[in-house]
C-alpha cells in the first residue's frame, strides 16, 4: 500500500467516525447546509466507499455541486455541529 492509499484510508476512517458520531440523518445535514438529501447521500456514500468525493472518471453529466463545494460542505457539517446553511453558503 502506498502513502496516498494509506492517507485515504486514514481520512476515510476519520470521516466515518465523525459522521457516525454526529447521529444526524442525511436529511438533517442537507437541510442545514442548503442541499437536498440526495446530494448529501451521494457525497457521503462516495466518501465512505471510495475515500474520495472526486467525480473524475464518471461517464454521466456533472452534478449540481462541484467537488470542491462537496468537500467543504462535508467538512463544515462534520466539524461544526451547529453550522447553518447560511453559514455554509457564505464560506463556499
Amino acid at each position: 500500500m502506498d502513502d496516498s492509499e494509506n492517507e485515504n484510508d486514514i481520512e476515510r476512517t476519520r470521516f466515518q467516525s465523525r459522521y457516525e458520531a454526529m447521529h444526524r440523518t442525511q436529511r438533517e445535514i442537507g437541510s442545514r447546509v442548503g442541499r437536498n438529501q440526495t446530494t448529501v447521500m451521494r457525497i457521503c456514500d462516495r466518501w465512505m466507499q471510495e475515500g474520495t468525493m472526486d467525480r473524475r472518471g464518471r461517464s454521466h453529466s456533472p452534478q449540481g455541486t462541484p467537488s470542491v463545494e462537496d468537500r467543504q460542505i462535508v467538512r463544515m457539517t462534520v466539524t461544526h455541529r451547529t453550522v447553518t446553511s447560511r453559514t455554509v453558503a457564505q464560506h463556499i
